[in-house]
């Protein structure tokens, strides 16, 4: 049996479901799950409040934690020393317990470093174990799984399209710029960094915003002339008056 574990994700649903769901919000994620239900025989979330889950588990919404840089001097984050060494006891004994089950299981993680980090001394010797690399830049990230899950369709190995996901893309730059809104204040800086203001916006849309690709996103445009051609349909859709 191979197994896929992904990380959490900040972007989340406002309302009880499964993990799934919760975590849905996010295109790589949803890139992601589409391509461990095509790869792979199981797949599981690695959160940062519940520990190692399964999709189909109902969990509540949650305010995101900042995982813990460690030195030898402090502990950085939003966890006591307590609360790390729980967390980490919890998500390694229930891998632990996913290798043990099938003595033939082997597990990937597709999680990023700070994940990773925080568990990867208790692995480092296991040979069913594997990290697979993230990439930096999230629209490269979610283009990356998109093209694994074509990669595997068409006849590709797994490990081809592992090869093809980490391998590490720069993406393309994106400089600081303005942000436009109707309803929300200007704001100066890249995507990522309003996307982590607003939940509701979507990084990869932004992204292309930002570069041009796109006219707006939820109404966010970079062209303050377009805020005067913006409108809201009905159903709470933003358009773009044609001229």
């Amino acid at each position: 049996m191979i197994i896929a574990i992904t990380n959490c994700r900040s972007m989340k649903q406002t309302y009880k479901c499964s993990a799934e769901e919760m975590y849905s919000k996010s295109y790589v994620f949803r890139a992601q799950k589409d391509f461990f239900k095509l790869a792979y025989d199981n797949y599981y979330i690695l959160s940062s409040y519940y520990g190692v889950i399964p999709p189909t588990k109902i969990i509540e919404p949650y305010k995101s934690l900042h995982l813990p840089k460690i030195s030898r001097v402090k502990l950085d984050g939003d966890w006591t020393q307590n609360q790390l060494e729980m967390w980490v006891n919890s998500s390694v004994g229930y891998i632990e317990q996913l290798l043990s089950n099938n003595s033939n299981s082997i597990i990937h993680f597709y999680v990023t470093l700070p994940y990773w980090n925080l568990i990867k001394k208790h692995f480092k010797n296991n040979p069913r174990v594997k990290h697979i690399k993230q990439q930096r830049n999230n629209p490269v990230g979610q283009r990356k799984y998109e093209e694994a899950f074509k990669m595997f369709s068409n006849g590709k190995s797994l490990e081809e399209c592992i090869t093809h996901v980490s391998t590490l893309d720069k993406g393309t730059y994106e400089t600081e710029k303005w942000f436009y809104h109707l309803n929300e204040d200007s704001f100066y800086g890249k995507s990522h960094q309003l996307a982590r203001k607003y939940e509701w916006a979507d990084e990869g849309a932004l992204h292309r915003v930002s570069l041009s690709k796109n006219p707006h996103h939820k109404g966010w445009v970079i062209d303050q002339s377009l805020l005067g051609k913006l409108y809201k349909t009905e159903s709470g859709q933003w358009r773009v008056k044609k001229s």
